[in-house]
């Protein structure tokens, strides 16, 4: 597996996480855990454009 291929899954599984975690009512969503989750989206976005580019 490429390297990509792997942080787009790893972004998936913990957007999923983060999710289900503010869905429970868990987890407020703070600024930071929002960046957090916009970090992991645009990583999962390069990831899965440079997939699909090679």
């Amino acid at each position: 597996m490429r390297p990509y291929a792997i942080v787009a899954i790893l972004g998936v599984i913990l957007m999923i996480i983060n999710l289900y975690l503010i869905a429970m009512d868990k987890v407020k969503p703070s600024k930071s855990s929002m960046l957090i989750n916009n970090f992991i989206i645009l990583l999962y976005l390069i990831g899965s454009a440079l997939e699909f580019l090679r």
